[in-house]
């Protein structure tokens, strides 16, 4: 596709005019998004978007980056069979934690004063191929903080025709690439100039890598390296190598199985996500280990979004077994017995709990790996979590092997999978015993509805917390039996298939036999909640009984909420509690008591986020 427009002179009373090529075009924007970001002022860059609005993504992603001048940019035409009306593509781009942010990728348009950014491409919109397998040969060299990777990722065609965009972090830096089992020319962008493209190209533009073809894409073969050498998330370091965020070339981070092969210094452990294998029977070229260095591999059956390597001088601190499979945790440097076995016997635990009510875990053992500067991240078959937590959430890390691994979570539209898993954990198997359902509560004032909340940790971590709360109401009202069957068929029919708050709905609908359609609107889609407050309550005493009638009205919403909420009627030690329905903005509700109450109150824990009024005394 030629994205150039011809050079005509232009003649005005005598004068010859020149009219911008589209290539003009593209390197007047560059030149003005690199002086803006360099400024490091927001409104320098908002002046260069057509809507201001547009760039809030941008300037909200580079604050927690450090600010604008961490961002970088780079400027291609729009790829071949992507819609070609707009002068080409702005990346905004950085380096991303795993399950964090994303760089934002923005048309550039035509304006009367020059070029604009226009509308951002979405990460999740729709392309023409997604990534079946990835074969991963992945190369550790902690003496000089690399990690080297060639990369096989067999594509299969969906529809349309537009080449395929595939992210990875800007860190990782192409050095060859072959297209079909072609070799093919590979353009890396620059700061300094937009490139200009023909068909068959492979480009890396900061963020991003474009296979230039319409054309159907069977394979692509890439090589690339990256320098980590310390961030707490990522590194590669004579302590340790953590390779999690962003290193596989993704579509949309669709889930996709794996081999990896990795070679590390021998006195290491080293994991991926799967089984060992054998790597001679893994289809990876013949190689011998160099001098000092060791060769493990893994496959990977199950898709997943999120492939990883982590090594380590890792030493066995302790192991079990749950249900006929190994467990064990490993430990940085000399292990800690003690602290091993608290781990694993918490994961013997979980382990049993979860496969008792969800179905079988799909990997031959579990392993839990202590870091010392990495927070924390599921694995499926392993998870890697900081030495100071790594007796505090490997139930959770767990559970994501059936809720963001059986049933993935791309982290690119909603995070469904941390709710869920939040609820699994903190309330079913451990209680409530962390608050989880009161962290719900105090997401009140958030604005912004669960299928929003794309990025974990923002927000005070609301989508663990909220999430968790409207599971339990859920629980409350189709019952934990509909709820436990709901989750069970979820992680055995959505495997492979990228999986949001939307698409669990059908589940519970088929446990429970309810529409739960409003319940979606209402809790999961929706960020506005009621404040309910008993308005008035009286009491008789007739027929050696007590009658208390309570009028409750909600307020703050458009529409009146259906809710289940909990009444408390009280007198000194004595109380008691009755669980009534509304959906009408004030209800009366009797409630009977074999004493004299003096008090009415409202409880709505685990039931309807919303806020409550203070208890009332009740009047004869």
């Amino acid at each position: 596709m030629n994205h150039r427009i011809a050079v005509a002179p232009v003649l005005l009373l005598g004068v010859s005019f020149w009219q911008p090529t589209s290539q003009d075009l593209r390197a007047e924007a560059l030149h003005k998004l690199r002086l803006a970001l360099g400024s490091g002022i927001e409104r320098n860059l908002q002046t260069e978007f057509a809507r201001a609005q547009d760039s809030a993504y941008l300037i909200e992603m580079a604050g927690r980056r450090g600010g604008l001048t961490r961002v970088g940019v780079k400027v291609i035409p729009t790829p071949p069979g992507w819609p070609d009306d707009d002068l080409g593509w702005a990346v905004f781009h950085a380096f991303h934690g795993i399950q964090s942010d994303h760089d934002p990728l923005h048309t550039l348009i035509r304006a009367a004063e020059g070029p604009r950014v226009g509308r951002e491409i979405a990460e999740a919109a729709p392309q023409s191929s997604r990534v079946r397998h990835a074969s991963l040969d992945v190369t550790l060299l902690p003496s000089t903080n690399q990690v080297r990777v060639s990369a096989r990722l067999d594509l299969e065609r969906l529809n349309g025709e537009k080449a395929p965009v595939f992210r990875l972090n800007d860190a990782y830096v192409l050095s060859k690439a072959s297209v079909n089992g072609e070799p093919a020319r590979l353009v890396v962008a620059s700061s300094e100039s937009a490139p200009e493209l023909k068909q068959g190209d492979v480009v890396q533009a900061g963020g991003i890598v474009v296979v230039w073809s319409s054309a159907p894409v069977r394979s692509v073969e890439l090589e690339y390296v990256a320098k980590l050498s310390g961030t707490a998330s990522e590194k590669v370091t004579s302590a340790a190598a953590y390779v999690t965020s962003n290193w596989v070339p993704t579509l949309g981070r669709q889930p996709m199985t794996t081999t990896t092969r990795i070679t590390h210094p021998e006195e290491w452990l080293a994991f991926s996500e799967g089984e060992p294998a054998d790597p001679a029977k893994l289809g990876f070229p013949p190689r011998n280990p160099p001098a000092g260095m060791r060769i493990v591999a893994f496959k990977n059956d199950l898709p997943i979004s999120f492939p990883k390597v982590v090594a380590g001088p890792y030493q066995l601190a302790a192991e079990t077994e749950a249900n006929g499979k190994p467990i064990r945790a490993y430990h940085l440097g000399p292990p800690d017995a003690a602290r091993g076995k608290q781990q694993v016997d918490l994961l013997r635990r979980g382990m049993e709990f979860m496969e008792a009510r969800f179905g079988a875990f799909p990997y031959s053992s579990y392993s839990l790996l202590e870091a010392d500067t990495y927070y924390g991240i599921e694995s499926y078959s392993y998870t890697l979590l900081n030495r100071s937590i790594s007796t505090r959430f490997p139930v959770h890390e767990l559970v994501h092997t059936w809720f963001g691994g059986m049933a993935p979570c791309s982290y690119t539209k909603d995070t469904w999978n941390e709710g869920v898993t939040q609820y699994v954990d903190s309330v079913l198997f451990d209680g409530n015993r962390d608050g989880t359902l009161q962290g719900g509560l105090r997401t009140l004032d958030l604005a912004k509805p669960l299928s929003q909340m794309a990025l974990p940790h923002l927000d005070g971590s609301a989508t663990y917390f909220r999430g968790a709360f409207v599971m339990k109401a859920l629980e409350a009202e189709i019952g934990l039996e509909a709820v436990l069957a709901g989750l069970k068929a979820l992680a055995a029919k959505r495997r492979g298939l990228d999986t949001t708050w939307a698409d669990l709905r059908p589940f519970f609908e088929e446990a429970s036999g309810k529409d739960l359609a409003w319940f979606w609107r209402q809790w999961i889609e929706n960020a506005t909640f009621p404040m309910l407050q008993i308005v008035e309550a009286q009491k008789v005493f007739r027929d050696g009984s007590w009658g208390t009638w309570v009028q409750v009205r909600q307020t703050g919403v458009p529409t009146p909420f259906r809710l289940r909420i909990e009444v408390t009627l009280s007198a000194g030690t004595k109380s008691t509690k009755n669980i009534v329905e509304m959906s009408k903005a004030s209800e009366l509700f009797r409630i009977d008591s074999d004493f004299e109450p003096t008090s009415a109150s409202l409880n709505v824990m685990g039931y309807a986020l919303a806020r409550t009024g203070e208890a009332v005394p009740i009047r004869k």
